[in-house]
């Protein structure tokens, strides 16, 4: 096997293994948060989007 292969393997294992850490994060959130918690997290990804398009503007 070629190295290169190796690393697009553990690549994809890496992108699967985040995935499935996202999916458990928003079951978890669907099912046990509370109202407060949401409005939490609302602003959290407001403030990230925020963020992230100030970040986008510079480029």
């Amino acid at each position: 096997m070629a190295e290169g292969d190796n690393m697009g393997k553990l690549n994809f294992i890496g992108k699967w293994n985040r995935s499935s850490e996202l999916f458990r994060t928003e079951q978890f959130i669907l099912t046990f948060a509370k109202e407060e918690d949401l409005i939490k997290i609302e602003e959290s990804i407001k403030q990230r989007r925020e963020g992230l398009a100030k970040k986008e503007s510079k480029h």
